[in-house]
């Protein structure tokens, strides 16, 4: 009788199974790498979409749009000044800060030398409807991504902010490895603030004036425009005020001329119809004449000795006839400047 023998099934030899072992730890490995790369480059992104936000948190839509009616929001129109930690950006309101809410300027007649501050004494409230400015530290400049304690970087880390130069922000990341230094996801991500971002120099900037009733006011006493800039400070709100030049007389009816009494019988002295006052340069402030984007109050006053931010400075305009009359108007800046139009005084 003949015997039928069945092959068996050859298996695998150990270098095939090696083989086979190196092709997928190949796949496995370069299907993480991808995968970490991916994860990376999400966390590099988003790194760089939180520092914008940072940023436009602090310094706020700052370009006018199409008849400049667009207001100007963020940290710096709120409270007159820059954050000094993210502290003021995601948590409560710094110490002894004013909540957001109508303010009513402060006219100070003798503000301090150095600052242009009000000094807290012989201050004037200016708290007409019309004269109130929205103002103060509000919640949300940053909002908290939901499950997210704080508002870190992409790899979660606590941001760098650096206030160390006056009138300067330094916001960054420092990537992967949270260290100086580094490169590729490790390298380090920064903007600035810089004072051409959030504020603007009036030095120079004019108020164009005219009236509708003669006006004079005798020699040394002029009329000048102030500039009332709210600023929330560690000790409380206060209020920045800046000044231009002055004049003495005004042309109502369009003669050339004003007379300076009320009698009518005396000579008439020749006067414009109207005329620009500029914000003068004032180098003994610390900050010069640059003041935050936002919105302001602009006010006429009636300096009787002719001589800046003396006690004689006052709100109210003195014409030759009828009470006296408190003129003022809220103005709109941005960085590239102020939407200033004409004062009309009567």
């Amino acid at each position: 009788m003949m015997a039928f023998v069945t092959p068996r099934g050859r298996g695998f030899t150990l270098l095939e199974m090696l083989l086979v072992v190196f092709i997928l730890s190949t796949l496995a490995l370069t299907t993480l790498a991808f995968v970490d790369n991916q994860d990376d480059q999400f966390r590099f992104e988003d790194s760089r979409r939180r520092l914008e936000m940072i940023w436009r948190a602090i310094v706020g839509d700052t370009e006018p749009v199409y008849g400049g009616q667009v207001l100007v929001s963020g940290y710096v129109a709120d409270n007159g000044d820059l954050p000094m930690d993210m502290t003021g950006l995601t948590g409560t309101a710094p110490a002894h800060f004013a909540l957001s809410g109508l303010q009513s300027p402060r006219f100070d007649p003798t503000p301090e030398e150095l600052t242009g501050l009000d000094s807290g004494a012989e201050v004037i409230p200016l708290d007409d409807a019309a004269e109130k400015l929205e103002k103060g530290w509000r919640p949300g400049y940053l909002r908290l991504p939901p499950g997210d304690p704080a508002f870190t970087d992409g790899w979660g880390f606590a941001w760098l902010f650096d206030a160390s130069v006056p009138d300067t922000r330094v916001l960054g990341s420092q990537g992967k490895d949270n260290a100086p230094g580094g490169d590729g996801y490790k390298a380090d991500m920064t903007s600035q603030v810089l004072p051409a971002h959030w504020s603007v120099d009036i030095a120079g900037l004019s108020v164009y004036l005219r009236t509708t009733e003669d006006l004079y006011l005798p020699s040394p006493a002029v009329i000048r425009v102030s500039m009332l800039v709210f600023i929330n400070t560690g000790s409380g709100p206060r209020w920045l005020r800046l000044t231009t030049d002055g004049l003495n007389c005004l042309d109502g009816d369009g003669n050339g001329s004003v007379d300076h009494d009320a009698d009518k019988d005396t000579p008439e002295l020749p006067c414009p119809n109207g005329q620009r006052l500029s914000f003068l340069a004032h180098t003994s402030r610390q900050s010069g004449t640059r003041i935050p984007v936002g919105r302001h109050l602009l006010v006429v006053v009636q300096d009787d000795d002719g001589d800046m931010y003396t006690s004689d400075d006052s709100p109210q305009l003195n014409f030759l006839s009828g009470p006296a009359r408190r003129i003022t108007r809220p103005v709109q800046c941005y960085p590239a400047g102020c939407h200033i139009e004409t004062l009309v005084l009567r």
